[in-house]
C-alpha cells in the first residue's frame, strides 16, 4: 500500500533451526533455574 513494494520472506531451514534451538536452550535455562531455587528452599535444615 501506499506505493511501495515491500515484501515479506519466511524464514530459511537453518535461521528455522537457529530459532528452535535457541528456544529450547532458553527453556532448558529457565526450567533449571526455578528447580534450583525450589529445591534450594525445600532443602531440610538442622536445627
Amino acid at each position: 500500500s501506499y506505493g511501495s513494494s515491500f515484501t515479506l520472506h519466511g524464514l530459511d531451514l537453518l535461521h528455522s533451526a537457529l530459532v528452535l534451538v535457541g528456544t529450547l536452550v532458553l527453556g532448558w535455562l529457565g526450567a533449571w533455574l526455578v528447580t534450583g531455587h525450589f529445591l534450594r528452599q525445600t532443602r531440610p535444615t538442622e536445627t
